[in-house]
């Protein structure tokens, strides 16, 4: 049984983390259409 709740608990913790990655690149998306919208330029923030 201990075994068994162990193991949800693994499977929640990776779902969260799965969460914030979607939601990361979620962002990701939004940033990139709104650089499109207003372009600025590349040597202004280096990577």
């Amino acid at each position: 049984m201990a075994e068994k709740k162990s193991t949800k608990k693994a499977t929640k913790s990776k779902d969260t983390k799965a969460k914030a990655t979607k939601s990361k690149t979620s962002t990701k998306a939004k940033t990139t259409q709104r650089h499109l919208q207003r372009p600025k330029p590349q040597n202004q923030r280096p990577k």
